[in-house]
């Protein structure tokens, strides 16, 4: 372990140092150490900071500037030695997990070449960065993740771009993004316009506490502490709130359009309390977009998934607050 850190250090060290000649008078972002990475990236607007970490190609953290408001979940205590690393935070995988089968071999762990291998940052300053994959040899796909703070305010653009570099399959795929944030004590979804909820167990059998709609175009989300289980639904936001916080991640018009199959649009994952690290005493919620499918059969074609995060600060909040918030336009 201690000579694979030594040589990625080197590797983002001169990456950074192309990147910043390429972008001339552009403000670096902040370089520091985080947990145990040891090239770490800082963006801020003066509002709120982002961290990224393209070792392990996440975001790792989203607050305010003072550290308030930190709702991202980051893993006290990953187990280095299993056959997939849980270090939390947000990443990006290709949709539907169920064509991992054919390829790998089985729907877990996520594909090594997209998550599991060192991203290589391509665009740096302080509201701005861009990484990619290495390249997912029995995929053939490479991924471009991007994030991108708003000039003030606490919003920031996550772009997730598959791209076709090589033709070993020409399988129809998505972006899928995965936010792993601190168990929520209210989870909304918000609907488009003049649809109705549309709601499915993604783990036959094992269902949630409750799904009841609070407003017209508003359902809430109530889990089981003793049951891992999975929803996919129609909904183009989610809200995860907290006392006085909220974190809201919504889908954005960037997106590549085409049809869903079923209603998996957004989707929700929690596993049990029981499965929590030691350190904690809940463990997480995943906060889920996934694009349309699309063929991806020619090199260079491409699939994108855009949202938009944003920090909520209310205190005293009431369920009705967070309802009218989560259920507001863009």
């Amino acid at each position: 372990m201690k000579r694979f850190s030594m040589s990625i250090g080197w590797a983002f060290t001169l990456t950074m140092t192309w990147v910043l000649l390429l972008t001339g008078c552009a403000t670096p972002p902040q370089q520091l150490v985080f947990d145990r990475f040891t090239e770490a990236y800082r963006l801020t607007n003066g509002t709120v900071q982002v961290t990224v970490v393209p070792q392990v190609g996440r975001v790792v953290s989203y607050s305010m500037t003072d550290g308030s408001g930190e709702l991202i979940w980051w893993n006290p205590a990953p187990d280095l030695q299993s056959k997939y690393t849980n270090y939390g935070g947000n990443k990006a995988w290709p949709w539907p997990q169920s064509q991992w089968q054919g390829i790998w071999g089985g729907t877990w762990p996520p594909p090594p070449g997209l998550d599991g291998q060192p991203y290589i940052v391509t665009y740096a300053d302080k509201h701005k960065l861009s990484m990619i994959s290495q390249v997912d040899e029995k995929l053939g796909l490479q991924l471009e993740y991007q994030v991108e703070l708003d000039q003030q305010g606490t919003g920031v653009t996550m772009r997730y771009t598959l791209i076709r570099v090589d033709l070993n399959n020409t399988l129809a795929w998505g972006a899928w993004h995965v936010t792993q944030v601190r168990m929520p004590d209210t989870v909304l979804g918000r609907i488009p316009q003049q649809q109705e909820p549309k709601v499915q167990e993604m783990m036959p059998g094992k269902a949630w506490k409750s799904v009841t709609q609070v407003a017209q175009n508003v359902l809430r989300f109530e889990r089981d502490p003793a049951v891992s289980a999975k929803l996919g639904f129609n909904a183009n936001r989610l809200l995860a709130a907290y006392k006085d916080w909220a974190i809201s991640i919504t889908m954005l018009p960037g997106t590549s359009p085409g049809e869903y199959v079923l209603d998996e649009k957004a989707q929700l994952f929690v596993t049990t309390d029981a499965k929590a690290p030691k350190t904690e005493k809940q463990t997480f919620m995943e906060l889920e977009f996934t694009s349309p499918k699309l063929p991806l059969e020619k090199m260079g074609n491409k699939v994108t998934l855009v949202t938009r995060w944003e920090l909520h600060h209310q205190p005293k909040a009431t369920l009705e607050d967070w309802v009218k918030l989560a259920g507001s336009s863009d």
